[in-house]
């Protein structure tokens, strides 16, 4: 039995061992490329978790402080107007993945919702105080204009209203242009 030698078989087969070795070689450039991808991936992961936290210690403080803040101001005013009416409480919470603020008054240590747990009048004061005080944060504009504030204050707190606009006027270098029929407020 003599076996031919296929120097045409052996040449195809030599090409295709060749191309073959090429094609391995790029996989091997690829998977190597692959892996440094996963590589730099995972270091920016890392970064991006530490950066995470660094935002989210600084968010925390700045709510604490926002929070300190606007609860003082809300509540200055509101006991500027009467000493026996409650603490204005702020909590931002976080629901639905986005951060909100729920409003209270603190009542014989306990959390009340606003327009439960008192009249219509000190929720008139905290509102309009808050409103205030928020816009105390951004500043655009130095003046406010009023149309018939503290509608639902009893008269008998409108002098104490009065001059609690007066001391935000004060503190915040702000000016109120008030409408109102109450020459009390005025």
């Amino acid at each position: 039995m003599s076996a031919l030698f296929n120097y045409e078989k052996f040449s195809d087969i030599k090409k295709l061992n060749s191309q073959k070795i090429l094609e391995k070689q790029l996989q091997l450039k690829l998977l190597e490329s692959s892996q440094e991808k996963i590589k730099n991936i995972n270091l920016f992961l890392e970064d991006a978790k530490k950066a995470r936290v660094v935002i989210q210690t600084v968010a925390n403080l700045t709510q604490r402080n926002l929070t300190k803040r606007i609860e003082s101001l809300v509540s200055t005013a509101i006991m500027s107007v009467d000493k026996l009416w409650p603490e204005f409480i702020m909590k931002i919470v976080s629901r639905r993945n986005q951060s909100e603020v729920d409003f209270f008054f603190m009542e014989d240590g306990q959390e009340q919702e606003p327009l439960d747990s008192c009249g219509y009048g000190l929720v008139d004061i905290a509102a309009d105080s808050l409103n205030t005080s928020i816009w105390s944060l951004n500043k655009n504009r130095p003046t406010f204009i009023k149309d018939e504030p503290f509608k639902n204050l009893s008269k008998d707190h409108h002098v104490a209203a009065s001059k609690m606009m007066k001391m935000l006027c004060d503190n915040l270098g702000i000016q109120f242009i008030m409408v109102s029929h109450e020459e009390e407020l005025s």
